[in-house]
């Protein structure tokens, strides 16, 4: 009899059956991740300095929608593990070059750009704070994950410092920390309340001495921040201000950093309540100066609350969460409707889905398409007409963002931006 082994003929057909069910796992996962990188990209972290000047035309932070659930969430447009997705920063420069940073986001406020646009800071929920500079990007470690909520501002050097109040109702940690030098180092925050506005590289930091009590007005300590001290240092009145500044302010880009308010005139209101608002504008040298005559708020419409505005020495302009644009006459009061962004942008449940910044007479949204909100779509208005003078889809948002929203849409040079616009497919394509 032979000495040489037959195979079993079980043993081999299961063999066979198990090596094509692994091949047809592995063939299944290279179709989806192979082309969904070849689609999306990935993190561009790693990307070294460019050998020329790069300075930042506009830039695009997400919004954190904690727990609520999208068709994002069950997509493969971000690099998710199983406990958390992360969702890209988006950064254009001046030759047109655009970057993409993977980050778990926190508030807006966290995001800021240094005074000559060079560089821009933004933070994520992991404990890393990122600066951008000249196309590269440097991620610092060190900081803790219950920090959102935190107000940033970097200067041109590089440096910056990155702090959060806590108001008195709440239970929150404080935070204080600086960069110098690409090291993160935590500072004293015990005393830090109250709330921190930031506006051409100056911090403000403004603590209600009651505490909010309802009913009574507040009466408010104003500090700012010193950069050699590395500390809060108070502002001396002879009056002291009856104004507290909810967290949306606009700043004013004097580079005395001085900001306008557009909120309630009563403090005990939410900033979508009816009621009387009023415009402050905010100096170092004055304080907070308010408008003589009050604005009213349209009673029946619960997105009234400020998107954005802009103010000159006799007009108030506002585009309001329900898209539309209103001015105001700053010496009457009296208000003019304009147009809205309802025409073309996708709303819920009264609440515009774009972001909007204005630039000179003109002003540049965008957001999600009207007839498809996972389109992504960008339009320039003259403040005073109707009828966009660019309006286009913007591939990049939607591939990036789909059911995402942006939280930060910040534009430092609105003519380049506009042309990089205008070399989008326009919408009807």
């Amino acid at each position: 009899m032979s000495n040489s082994k037959i195979a079993h003929p079980g043993r081999s057909r299961g063999n066979w059956k198990a090596g094509l069910t692994l091949l047809g796992i592995l063939a299944l996962i290279l179709a989806i991740i192979i082309p969904l990188t070849l689609r999306y990209g990935g993190d561009d972290r790693n990307r070294p300095q460019a050998q020329d000047r790069r300075d930042i035309v506009a830039l695009f932070y997400p919004k954190n929608d904690a727990d609520v659930n999208s068709k994002s969430d069950y997509s493969f447009l971000e690099t998710c593990s199983f406990k958390d997705c992360k969702i890209p920063v988006i950064i254009l420069d001046n030759t047109g070059q655009t970057y993409r940073y993977l980050v778990n986001p926190i508030f807006g406020s966290s995001v800021s750009l240094s005074p000559n646009h060079r560089l821009a800071l933004f933070a994520d929920s992991d404990g890393n704070s990122n600066i951008f500079f000249n196309g590269g990007l440097t991620s610092i470690p060190g900081f803790p994950t219950d920090w959102s909520g935190v107000v940033s501002q970097i200067q041109d050097d590089g440096s910056a410092v990155l702090v959060r109040s806590v108001p008195r109702h709440l239970t929150l940690t404080p935070h204080h920390f600086l960069i110098t030098d690409g090291m993160a180092t935590s500072k004293p925050a015990e005393s830090m309340k109250g709330t921190i506005t930031s506006c051409d590289g100056q911090l403000w930091r403004f603590d209600n001495r009651n505490g909010g009590v309802l009913n009574e007005p507040p009466l408010v300590d104003e500090y700012t921040y010193d950069y050699p001290s590395e500390s809060f240092v108070a502002i001396e009145r002879e009056t002291p201000q009856a104004i507290v500044p909810r967290p949306f302010t606009q700043c004013l880009g004097d580079g005395n950093g001085s900001f306008a308010l557009f909120q309630p005139i009563d403090s005990t209101l939410a900033d979508d309540q009816p009621g009387e608002m009023g415009l402050w504008i905010w100096t170092m040298k004055e304080g907070a100066v308010r408008d003589p005559h009050p604005y009213r708020a349209l009673t029946d419409n619960p997105g009234f609350a400020p998107l954005q505005l802009a103010v000159d020495t006799t007009t108030l302009w506002v585009v309001h969460e329900d898209g539309a644009l209103r001015s105001y006459n700053r010496e009457t009061g009296a208000m003019s409707e304009h147009w809205t962004l309802r025409d073309y942008f996708d709303e819920t449940l009264g609440h515009i889905n774009a972001r909007v910044v204005f630039a000179g007479d003109q002003i540049i949204a965008v957001g999600k398409y009207k007839n498809d909100p996972e389109t992504w779509i960008g339009a320039v208005y003259d403040r005073t007409d109707a009828n966009p003078t660019v309006l286009v889809k913007i591939p990049l948002l939607t591939e990036n963002y789909l059911d995402r929203f942006l939280d930060v849409f910040n534009v430092t040079d609105p003519q380049a931006f506009i042309t990089w616009l205008r070399a989008q497919p326009p919408l009807g394509a």
